[in-house]
């Protein structure tokens, strides 16, 4: 785990460092309230990654909201080179359930990105 501040040069210098090292699929970071001044990750992450990916915020704004009518929290992802970078919001009652909805489909999404694997499309 990698803590850094609120601090936009900082937080894409270190997400650019995590996707370029290697051995890591997936980045995860938190975001505070997204309506704050300092609160720039999801703007952070957005301005490093090479794709977005719409559906993954969406989800997780989906799952938040059925939680808490209050939580409008901005969510981002995307894709830097080949590792998946996720924003979920940060309250803690609302991220025990960003597991249930990313895990089914994060296997496949990474096989995708590694290049292993290449039948979407098929039924299960």
């Amino acid at each position: 785990m990698t803590i850094i501040p609120d601090e936009l040069k900082m937080i894409k210098t270190t997400l650019i460092q995590l996707a370029d090292g290697g051995g890591i699929d997936i980045i995860f970071t938190t975001v505070d309230t997204g309506f704050l001044p300092w609160d720039i990750t999801p703007e952070a992450t957005m301005s490093v990654v090479d794709c977005p990916v719409s559906g993954i915020p969406e989800a997780l704004q989906q799952a938040s909201t059925e939680k808490t009518k209050r939580d409008v929290i901005p969510a981002a992802a995307g894709i830097c080179g080949k590792i998946l970078i996720i924003n979920p919001p940060g309250k803690l009652k609302v991220a025990m359930e960003y597991p249930k909805v990313f895990l089914p489909v994060m296997q496949h999404a990474l096989e995708i990105l590694r290049g292993d694997a290449h039948e979407c499309a098929r039924r299960d």
